[in-house]
């Protein structure tokens, strides 16, 4: 693989991001984008991080890949519990590794908080930890913390996304204990980064995910949930909360028909698109590019990479 980044010039480590709603095509996108740069996939997706949450996750095969080298797939067990923390401390010695072999790092997914969270450091001022304010919000839901954020401060509230659970706690800590608002200037690069968002028209998008969905239940999605659950993964894990497996858990409980699970998943997985493009429209420097457009994907990579 051609090792390329020993011609750039920068402050700040580059990466590529390509970024977009589930079934916009950016698996195929990522490979050829790599191949012309001489990039390494980091996957930024929340449920392709589990062993065994393959079929119903769309997870590139080796085989697939072509030699086009994946990180951060399937590598927590999908009994564990898995933050955006613990996503970005596993994902930036791998980062790292990737730019010490003069590699191109291509963040891929639909994960916005890891993009997030790769791409800025955090830093919260210097209002002090509450050990027993903490303990109390610990125990509200996502919804309770941000409706307490927006009556506490909702211009605070408006830069924070609602499932970003650490952040709206620290937040409200940090303006229950200072009196207020953290600084919206308070995040700090940690690299240069190119987000390319990936866009396809609703219409076409609705039909992919139909497609898909319906691919990944021929190509034997209930066996694999029936084989994760058998081999002790518990219907309250995190991993089996994703998108498809609940579905299926309720049919192999008797709780729905398949034909129903299928439909659910269609429809959920549609509902969830929509609201990774609300999150990705806020993304600061977005560059969006058509799915059809790789060569004007990888000419925009190129010289973001190569410029001064």
């Amino acid at each position: 693989m051609m090792r390329m980044m020993s011609e750039l010039k920068e402050k700040l480590p580059k990466l590529i991001a390509v970024v977009g709603p589930t079934a916009s095509g950016k698996t195929s996108i990522s490979l050829e984008l790599c191949r012309a740069i001489g990039g390494e996939v980091v996957s930024m997706d929340s449920m392709q991080i589990y062993e065994g949450l393959k079929i119903g996750t769309a997870r590139i095969s080796p085989k697939e890949a072509r030699g086009v080298s994946h990180s951060m797939l399937g590598i927590i067990p999908p009994n564990k519990p898995y933050s955006v923390a613990e996503y970005v401390a596993d994902a930036l010695p791998i980062i790292a590794g990737i730019l010490s072999l003069s590699s191109v790092p291509v963040l891929v997914g639909g994960t916005g908080l890891y993009l997030d969270g790769i791409r800025y450091e955090r830093s919260f001022g210097s209002a002090p930890a509450s050990p027993v304010l903490r303990e109390k919000l610990e125990h509200l839901t996502n919804e309770e913390l941000y409706s307490a954020l927006l009556m506490l401060h909702k211009e605070a509230a408006s830069r924070v996304h609602p499932a970003n659970r650490r952040k709206v706690i620290r937040y409200i800590e940090i303006i229950t204990m200072s009196g207020k608002p953290p600084s919206p200037n308070e995040r700090k690069p940690r690299y240069d980064v190119l987000p390319i968002g990936i866009h396809v028209p609703k219409e076409i998008l609705d039909k992919r995910i139909e497609e898909r969905v319906r691919a990944m239940t021929d190509a034997g999605l209930v066996d694999e949930v029936r084989s994760l659950l058998a081999s002790g993964v518990s219907r309250a894990a995190q991993s089996m909360q994703a998108i498809g497996y609940k579905e299926i858990i309720e049919y192999l409980d008797g709780n729905r028909t398949l034909d129903e699970a299928v439909e659910r998943i269609i429809i959920g997985t549609r509902q969830y698109a929509k609201r990774q493009m609300t999150w990705f429209r806020r993304t600061e420097g977005i560059v969006w590019f058509d799915a059809e457009d790789t060569a004007g994907i990888i000419e925009a990579a190129k010289r973001f990479l190569y410029s001064p």
